[in-house]
């Protein structure tokens, strides 16, 4: 019996594109479930065991557990020893036609000092400065600035005032600059500028950015229902992103059929949003699995749009 072990970033983003994937492995073995994606971590242990009986049985078996430390602090690595040694044991015994199970590891408390370790890629905020989540509001436009040369830094202490005198020491845009990301250190604001237009984000408690309801836009198309009712839509699944970096919504029409959407934010790409759609046939799903189900007697059909053979998308933002 052998086992390896590593660390795996990004995941989620991994499975989601693993249908392009240029290895073979990983486009035949996670590209199934890449409907999915959203609902798995970002950072992964991807552990790798081997057992055999004399060659003449042998399995092997790939496990991503949910990365909850850091692999480098001592702590954490002799926490998933002993599982990865008794998972390997167990495996043993099923290549000697003995009965066996196998578990995932239990929860890894936190570091040495008593502190849960965070693994997610996101900057974190300061509670203080986020905006809690009985307090968001979500605008239905975005305020966007035209951004020139000589009003650059203005722009960009009017939305982050904490740079002070150290915008000074930024570079002009250049002028053919398709998108950039400013930030402060561990505040929640964000200036946001693509090509010459700019908008000022703020995080929410949960360290997500708030969108305003036209960020949704071009993601999918709902056909026969008013810009008011899509904006109203569009603004709720916009705050429950923003809240848990995730929405899944059922757009039903009038024949009970519907389409589902997986909306999540890439949390490698703060401006990013990603979505899987997929057409449910009447009696194919169940309303209470979705966080919102979206209903208008106009409604005649939604459009995913910018979306791959799998139904994934994904959509930068501002507009």
């Amino acid at each position: 019996m052998c086992a390896n072990s590593s660390g795996v970033s990004n995941f989620k983003k991994l499975v989601a594109e693993a249908g392009s994937h240029s290895n073979a492995w990983v486009k035949s073995i996670l590209a199934p479930v890449a409907a999915d994606a959203n609902a798995l971590p970002d950072n992964v242990v991807m552990v790798n065991i081997w057992a055999s009986r004399y060659r003449a049985q042998t399995l092997e078996t790939v496990y991503f557990v949910k990365q909850q430390g850091n692999l480098a602090d001592p702590a954490y690595a002799q926490h998933l020893k002993p599982w990865v040694h008794t998972t390997g044991q167990n495996l043993l015994a099923v290549v000697e036609n003995k009965e066996s199970a196998v578990s995932l590891p239990a929860s890894f408390p936190g570091a040495q000092n008593g502190m849960p370790l965070s693994n997610d890629n996101r900057l974190q905020v300061k509670p203080e400065d986020a905006v809690p989540a009985d307090a968001i509001r979500i605008a239905r436009h975005f305020d966007l600035v035209d951004v020139r040369p000589d009003n650059f830094r203005t722009a960009l202490l009017t939305c982050i005032p904490q740079l002070g005198k150290s915008v000074d020491s930024f570079e002009l845009p250049p002028v053919n600059v398709v998108s950039a990301v400013y930030r402060a250190g561990n505040l929640s604001h964000l200036f946001v500028l693509k090509k010459t237009v700019g908008a000022c984000l703020q995080s929410s408690a949960s360290n997500y950015p708030i969108f305003a309801a036209d960020a949704y836009l071009g993601t999918v198309k709902p056909l026969g229902v008013s810009d008011d009712v899509l904006a109203d839509w569009n603004a709720q699944i916009a705050r429950l992103v923003a809240i848990r970096g995730t929405a899944y919504v059922a757009y039903q029409y009038p024949n009970q059929d519907a389409m589902a959407v997986k909306f999540w934010m890439d949390t490698s790409n703060p401006i990013m949003i990603r979505y899987n759609t997929q057409f449910k046939t009447q009696g194919d799903w169940n309303p209470r699995a979705f966080d919102m189900v979206f209903t208008d007697p106009g409604l005649t059909v939604v459009t995913p749009l910018n979306v791959d053979a799998k139904g994934l998308g994904k959509k930068d933002v501002p507009l």
